[in-house]
This record gives C-alpha cells, structure tokens and sequence, in this order.
C-alpha cells in the first residue's frame, strides 16, 4: 500500500480537478435556474451541495497540510483526533451529498413515472435506509479509536459498505424505471402519424438521446459507485482517492441533471413537445434515415428544424 501522505496528494489534485469542473457547472446551473425562474427548493439544494462540496475539498487540503508539517506516512487515519477532526467532517458532508444526490435522482424517475406514488414508494424506503447508515457511519467514525482506524476497517467498514449498497441499489432502481420510460417514449416518439395519416418509423437511437438518459438516469454515477465499492472490497488506500472523487461526483451528476431540466432535454419534454405538436395539427422535428425501397424511414427528434420535399416528390430533407 501507499504512504496516506502520497495518496492524499493525489487525491487532493485529482479532487481539485473535478472541483474546477464542478464550479463552472455550477455557475452555469445558478444562471439558467435563475434565468428560468426554477423551483426555490432545487436552487437551495444545488447552492448546498456546491457549498458541501467546496468545503470537503477545503478539509482535505487541510488535513494534507497537517499530514505534512506532523510527517505522518503511516496507513492510519487518525478519524478521533479532537484537535483535527477533518477527516470526520469529510464523511459527513459525503454523506449529506450522496443523500441530496439520490435524491434528485429519484425525483426524475418520479417525474417521468407521471408522480407515482408506488414508484417512488422504493426509492423513498431506499433513501431513509440511506440515511440511518450514513448515521451510523458517522457514529462509527466518531467512536472509533484516536488512532489505526482505518475506512476498511471495523464498524467503519461494514457502516461505509452498507451505506456505498444502499445509494448503489437506489441508483440501479433509478435507473431501472428511467430506462423503462425511455424505450416507451423513444417508442412513442418513434412511430408518429400526422394528420395526412403518413407515419414516421425511425431506424435507430440518435446518440445524444442515449447519452441524455445516461445522465438522466444515473447509470454513469453507479459505474462510479462501483469503483468506490471496488475500492472498499481491496482494502488498500486506493479507497481514499475515490471516495474525496465520489464527494465531487455526487454534486457535478445531479447538477448535470438540473441543467437538463433547465434546457428542457429531458425526456418529459421530448414527449410534451410531440403532443403539442399533434394537438397543434403539426408535427415536430422530423430527422430522416435512409430512402430505400420506395419507402421512406425517418424518426423524430428534438432538435429543431421544418421539412421540405425537392421538385421530384421522392427525397425529403431536414431544414435546420
């Protein structure tokens, strides 16, 4: 294993990095909530998140600095030391984050599942289990020994293990109803019929809708809380680097997901825009695929654009 001191280094540069990432979402997040005029309770949940994060990176180059002047290169981490207890304060704001993270995820399946009570009745049990494991991780960190407590040893471990599980299976499930939604949308945005009864069968899945519902749903942050858990199961310091990474996660994903609700490029506007569009007697955008056969593919989008058939009558063509 590495010194503590070499991997809080490289956590701490690592950390710094997604910081700058993190802050200038963040910035462009409060703009559009703003200019948007969005609900107060998702700005202050953004502004704290972004304060939680902005304090734990702060802690850890704290805790750096004192590794550095006391020498310490040993493997422990001394969590209940009165005098410096960064390291505490860390996982609680962690713990915090993860919980206003899952649930922002949550509340877009919610959303998309049209606000149903069984839908969310899971992720609400799911985020209360969360929560008592994130107490009882703290509670175990603040008991544990001054010194050779480690985060994957003792209560610690089993409390961390338990609660990195719960936020896991709480983003699965998340992910599990959004990609649900998404193929019943993509279905219904797919096979449209105007009112000259000419229907619009798409080929494929444009690519920026596939990468619109990774992070929607949160399928990319539980890649990310599978390294955490793969960090955790090693035993090795490596664990230290990616949980300081997972504290930047779990603000930059959400935040990711405000500014999809701000631009309305969630798949709740997509579907919204088609029925304007078909109660208005006209259809949205059109993107086409191949002319072949004599029969004409396309699919619908949301970029933007009108359509126009050339003099011939067979090839038709997006106007942006």
């Amino acid at each position: 294993m590495y010194p503590l001191l070499t991997v809080e280094c490289a956590a701490l540069l690592i950390e710094s990095i997604l910081y700058g990432i993190y802050a200038v979402t963040f910035s462009a997040t409060l703009y559009l909530l703003r200019r948007r005029r969005q609900s107060k309770v998702l700005t202050a949940v953004t502004i704290t998140m972004f304060i939680l994060s902005t304090a734990h990176i702060a802690l850890l180059a704290s805790s750096l600095l004192r590794h550095i002047n006391r020498g310490l290169v040993d493997d422990a981490l001394e969590f209940r030391d009165p005098a410096f207890p960064e390291p505490s304060i860390q996982i609680v704001l962690e713990c915090i984050n993860c919980i206003f993270g899952d649930s922002i995820i949550a509340w877009r399946a919610w959303v998309l599942w049209n606000r149903s009570r069984i839908v969310i009745a899971i992720p609400a049990v799911l985020l209360t289990c969360t929560l008592a494991s994130a107490v009882g991780l703290c509670h175990a960190v603040v008991v544990a020994p001054a010194s050779g407590t480690t985060l994957t040893s003792g209560s610690v471990f089993v409390w961390g293990a338990m609660s990195i599980g719960l936020t896991f299976i709480t983003n699965v499930w998340a992910v599990v109803l959004i990609a649900i939604r998404f193929w019943k949308h993509y279905q219904l945005l797919a096979v449209h019929e105007d009112i000259s009864g000419r229907t619009y069968i798409s080929e494929r899945i444009p690519v920026y809708s596939i990468l619109l519902f990774l992070v929607e749903s949160g399928a990319l942050y539980c890649c990310t809380l599978i390294a955490v858990a793969a960090a955790f199961v090693s035993h090795t310091n490596g664990v230290y680097i990616v949980l300081d990474l997972l504290a930047q996660f779990t603000g930059i994903y959400p935040t990711l997901i405000v500014v999809l609700v701000c631009l309305q490029m969630t798949q709740r506007d997509a579907v919204d825009r088609l029925e304007r569009g078909t109660a208005s007697g006209s259809l949205p955008t059109i993107v086409f695929a191949a002319h072949s056969g004599g029969v004409l593919t396309s699919g619908v989008s949301a970029l933007g654009g009108f359509l126009r058939e050339d003099d011939r009558g067979k090839d038709i063509r997006l106007v942006a």
